[in-house]
């Protein structure tokens, strides 16, 4: 999948939904290891928090938020 098929390379932006369960934050992690700037989205301020401060996540994005939108574009350049 993300490697073999997205051919995720160091530099390279990946986004993340559901990056606060088990299978995204395992997405996260490879994606930080390859040197990708990795934008997560999760349903809290909390799951975001975690995803920022313990897993490392570039920016975290909290797709409830009523500036979700603006923040989505902000960070990854395009919606």
């Amino acid at each position: 999948g993300l490697l073999e098929i997205g051919q995720l390379k160091s530099g390279d932006t990946c986004v993340v939904s559901g990056a606060a369960g088990a299978v995204g934050s395992v997405v996260c992690q490879i994606a930080k290891l390859k040197g990708a700037k990795v934008i997560g989205i999760a349903g809290s301020d909390d799951k975001c928090k975690w995803l920022e401060t313990d897993l490392g996540v570039d920016k975290a994005l909290n797709y409830k938020s009523s500036s979700f939108r603006e923040d989505f574009k902000k960070n990854v350049g395009y919606l």
